[in-house]
This record gives C-alpha cells, structure tokens and sequence, in this order.
C-alpha cells in the first residue's frame, strides 16, 4: 500500500480525495489534488497516516500538520524556538530563508488568539525579522498571512528583494545543502 503526504504547507494535510485506487495492490496509484505531493511508502508514514484499507481513504493521525511539528511527530528544519512558538522552513520557499512563526497552541484563525498571544506572536515575528533580513541580506523582510494553507496560525516571514517577490506561486524547494546553511545560520542568528 502506497500513500501520499502533502510536504508543503500549502496544505499540510494527506488528501481523502484518491481515484483508481485498488487497495488490495501494493502498486496503487493515487491521485491528488494537491500539487506537492510527494508518493511515499506507507510505512514511511504509518505514524502520520491512517489508511482505511476496505475503501483506501486516507486520513490524518495527527488532526494539525503544525500541531504534529510543535509535538516533534513530523520533521520539520526548525530554525526558532522559544516556550510559546515555533519558526521552521516551509517545504517550499518562495525565496531562501522563507521562515513559518507559528504559536505551539493550536488556534486555527489570527484573530481568534487572544490580545497577549497576538502581541506575542508579532513581537516574535519583529525578533526575528531583523537577523533574517542580515543573513539573507535581503531588502526587506515581507509578511503574509493568509490562513487557508493550515488550520493553525502562521506567519510567513519572508525575504525579498523587490516588489513583486510575496508571492506563493514563487515557491519552490531548495536544495538540502542550501537548507542546511541557511538552517545553521539562521539558528546561530536567532539563538537558538
């Protein structure tokens, strides 16, 4: 049985909406709605991922992709870390250094959290904002927010060069060497 994980935060999630699937096959195929989906073994996933073998639907164990990072139940290349959040590379940087800020409290909308977690958020996001600009040497650091990718805050803390760069249709992995550099750096930039 073959299944398949989301690895973007465009969605985080596995996807219930599989075709053509015979899951009495070991060479199922499954097809996504999901553009970064990455078609992994089952048993690299078995903790993540429910399968329902009788009708191969497809569910989540852990019911929030960013609750399972916070949990340390999915990798993630975390770059920050304090009692309250959590900073980590997306799957796909829309530029190098592309940072997630989310709190470890599970709150699906921004304004949902309450003023002192809201301000704590922010005053994290402008933290980290400053050393983020210096080691990418960026021009500016843009934000987005946007909500519908995950059901759990997030901030998108981003490093750009001109104008038209806050765009998530940019995004694309980058390599794992540069991850790593980028990874260390930033850690060391932000005390981690």
């Amino acid at each position: 049985m073959r299944a398949g994980w989301c690895e973007s935060t465009c969605c985080g999630r596995s996807r219930s909406s599989i075709d053509d699937a015979d899951p009495t096959s070991t060479h199922s195929v499954f097809r996504f709605n999901c553009r970064n989906v990455r078609i992994l073994p089952f048993w690299q996933i078995h903790d993540a991922l429910r399968v329902d073998i009788t009708s191969g639907a497809v569910t989540a164990r852990i019911p929030c992709i960013f609750c399972g990072i916070v949990s340390g139940q999915v990798p993630a290349r975390v770059v920050f870390e304090d009692s309250n959040h959590i900073g980590f590379f997306p799957l796909a940087h829309i530029n190098p250094g592309h940072v997630v800020l989310i709190p470890k409290q599970h709150t699906d909308y921004l304004f949902d959290l309450a003023a002192p977690q809201f301000q704590s958020l922010w005053a994290t996001a402008a933290l980290l904002a400053p050393e983020l600009r210096r080691v990418t040497f960026a021009k500016r650091v843009g934000v987005a927010v946007e909500g519908f990718s995950v059901p759990h805050v997030h901030i998108r803390l981003v490093p750009v060069y001109a104008g038209d760069e806050l765009n998530p249709t940019r995004a694309k992995p980058i390599e794992s060497t540069e991850a790593d550099r980028l990874q260390q750096l930033l850690r060391h930039a932000f005390g981690a």
